[in-house]
């Protein structure tokens, strides 16, 4: 049953996930395309291939944070000019109420768990 919820869980984060990424690759190709840069170019400058960059543009390759900086800056962008921002009308992690019962005893048992509040002492209050 705990490999179900887990899939389950991990499903419903990733049409954010994957927005994120779609959005941040139309937000890399607009820049570049805006100053009328190659990809070939991006890539060099940041150490990638250019199938990377057309990758990264459709949202299809996750990058490092790292990265990010690294192609901000070969478009001559600020980072956070990069990053999506998170409009109500996109997808977005789901509140606990949202879930099926099952899910969210399960999640709640975690939360319960990971507080020190399943009736033992956690680790970190023993003496």
């Amino acid at each position: 049953m705990f490999a179900w919820l887990t899939l389950r869980l991990h499903a419903c984060t990733m049409d954010y996930v994957e927005w994120v990424y779609q959005e941040f690759g139309k937000r890399l190709r607009a820049a570049r395309t805006d100053l009328h840069l190659s990809q070939e170019y991006v890539a060099r400058y940041v150490g990638l291939s250019r199938t990377s960059i057309t990758n990264i543009e459709r949202g299809r390759q996750r990058i490092p944070l790292h990265v990010a900086y690294e192609l901000a800056g070969a478009v001559r962008s600020r980072p956070t000019d990069l990053m999506p921002q998170h409009p109500d009308d996109q997808p977005r992690p789901k509140e606990l109420t949202e879930f099926e019962a099952p899910v969210r005893e399960w999640m709640e048992s975690v939360v319960r768990r990971g507080r020190g509040t399943t009736g033992r002492a956690s680790k970190s209050v023993r003496k």
